[in-house]
């Protein structure tokens, strides 16, 4: 067991190269916002990951330009 720890301490670290896989709509339905889900992925490992991004532009007050 020991020496599988070891032999993972001696593989070199992934420097994460993300690839754009798809984006899709998401709701966060605590709070009430809109906006998309990207999603990526490493390269060379496999390691995923999501970046969100909530559509807050709109303004509901028209009179606060």
């Amino acid at each position: 067991m020991l020496g599988k720890w070891i032999n993972k301490e001696k593989e070199p670290k992934c420097i994460h190269k993300y690839n754009f896989i798809k984006t899709q709509d998401s709701e966060n339905f605590k709070t009430g916002q809109m906006g998309t889900a990207s999603f990526y992925k490493c390269e060379k490992c496999g390691k995923e990951k999501i970046e969100y991004k909530y559509n807050n532009d709109i303004n509901i007050n028209p009179w606060n330009m």
